[in-house]
């Protein structure tokens, strides 16, 4: 299975009493360019400088290294013995030329994906690791300095800090607890809720909406029971069959009507609108408003003794009979 390899440096590399002695000679970075080069040329031979040419083993030579790494040939034997008096490349017995270092800088991986994402995943989890240690770091010394600053504890532990914080959110998570208790327990007794009528209107709900209500409409349904009474629901829940509107939605809608407005049974006759004026109504009007003034002229002429009511109808035409 095909490999991949690579050097480790040291975060120190340059530190190190050869490198920086190689730095301060003359062509210095070039003899440091071609040790590391000569590293990442020996790292799948473990750190020996030959090369294997179908079944034979060959050494490199100064003039291959030249051309390989593009320094040039004086530039690559001058540094080769410097490399062997510092310790950085020493001979072997077979002739060939090997790096002591190299071993223990070379890092390998298999070519298979699956094992690519492997590594991966494990520095992503490690990764994960430092950051969560670094933040959960950060917020302790954050809450020792708090707790420290506000109560004037400056011999308290952490442990001591975090412990009082610690008691301190529970008894609040309790209290807010029996609070919650106690208002669902106020609701039920002002909108006469309990378990039984819970049930009674489940039941209904059951038998006239949905046989089969998922949770999140029972949690709905008992909303409902607990906002309006289930005596209430019952009658909205009865509403939407008569009206053949059978959802949640609707029987909300009418609850909620019903808080607006008020409860309105259906049964009682509405008062009916009175209707507009026809135009025969009109005509009735008018002719009864004429008999009222006839009557009244004639009234008046009797009283004066010229005029007869019956044969005047100056008043409808203005003109004189």
């Amino acid at each position: 299975m095909e490999k991949f390899y690579w050097i480790k440096l040291k975060t120190d590399f340059f530190d190190d009493n050869c490198i920086d002695w190689l730095q301060d000679q003359k062509n210095g970075c070039e003899y440091i360019v071609l040790y590391l080069r000569l590293c990442l040329m020996t790292a799948n031979t473990n750190g020996v400088l030959q090369r294997q040419v179908g079944e034979m083993i060959i050494p490199y030579e100064p003039r291959k290294i030249a051309e390989i790494t593009h320094i040039s040939i004086d530039t690559v034997l001058v540094a080769m013995e410097l490399f062997k008096k510092i310790g950085l490349m020493c001979d072997r017995p077979d002739g060939t030329v090997a790096l002591p270092s190299v071993p223990s800088m070379v890092g390998t991986e298999s070519a298979n994906k699956a094992a690519i994402r492997q590594r991966r995943h494990r520095e992503k989890k490690r990764l994960e690791k430092e950051t969560v240690k670094q933040v959960t770091g950060n917020v302790i010394d954050t809450v020792t300095e708090s707790v420290t600053k506000c109560h004037g504890k400056r011999n308290a532990s952490v442990t001591d800090c975090l412990t009082e914080i610690r008691d301190k959110r529970l008894e609040n998570r309790d209290k807010s607890k029996e609070n919650r208790e106690e208002k669902v327990e106020s609701r039920k007794k002002e909108t006469g809720t309990s378990d039984d009528g819970l049930k009674d209107a489940v039941n209904a709900y059951r038998k006239n909406i949905y046989p089969m209500p998922g949770e999140m409409d029972l949690e709905k349904l008992k909303a409902l029971v607990d906002d309006f009474g289930s005596d209430t629901v019952i009658k909205a829940i009865d509403r939407a069959v008569t009206r053949n509107k059978r959802s949640l939605a609707y029987i909300h809608g009418i609850l909620k009507s019903w808080q607006a407005g008020g409860y309105d049974d259906e049964n009682t006759a509405l008062p009916q609108p009175t209707p507009r004026n026809s135009k025969k109504e009109a005509i009735d009007t008018v002719n009864r408003l004429m008999a009222e003034y006839k009557a009244k002229e004639g009234e008046e002429k009797d009283d004066n003794g010229s005029i007869d009511p019956a044969s005047d109808w100056s008043f409808a035409t203005g003109v004189q009979k």
